[in-house]
């Protein structure tokens, strides 16, 4: 059977660009996010620095609270982890217009085994999918 276009070009362009602008705003709250955390490390770094007044020796430890600067250190480490890696993700979905998992996965059967690898696999998983729907059923004919 051939193809059938059941929507309108204004109707695709309308979604393609509501797409692109989820795309695009999940990558910018997740670089806000990563941006928000950078500054706040760097503040909370710099409240830390130790400068010696004019009579004070250089060997003077400064007074800290080491469990409370660890937890927060541990904290922003892994915020800016976070971030930086949420806008990896973020920004390689954006390029190659991922939306959701489901097309992620999609495209990456698609750029490893090619087109006609692709729909092998997806008739296999068909196959497989019947099967196991006919152990639930029949499963479920046992304990009825």
């Amino acid at each position: 059977t051939p193809f059938k276009i059941t929507k309108s070009i204004e109707e695709l362009a309308s979604e393609y660009k509501e797409r692109r602008r989820t795309e695009m705003l999940r990558f910018m709250g997740v670089s806000l996010f990563t941006l928000v955390i950078a500054r706040y490390t760097y503040t909370s770094i710099q409240a830390r620095k130790y400068v010696p007044k004019l009579f004070e020796g250089n060997q003077k430890i400064p007074p800290s609270a080491y469990k409370s600067e660890s937890m927060s250190a541990l904290g922003l480490g892994t915020g800016l982890a976070l971030g930086s890696f949420g806008m990896l993700v973020y920004g390689t979905c954006w390029c190659n217009d991922i939306l959701t998992p489901k097309e992620f996965s999609f495209k990456i059967r698609r750029a490893i085994l090619g087109e006609q690898g692709a729909k092998d696999l997806e008739l296999k998983h068909q196959e497989l999918f019947k099967t196991e729907q006919q152990d639930i059923d029949e499963f479920k004919k046992m304990f009825d």
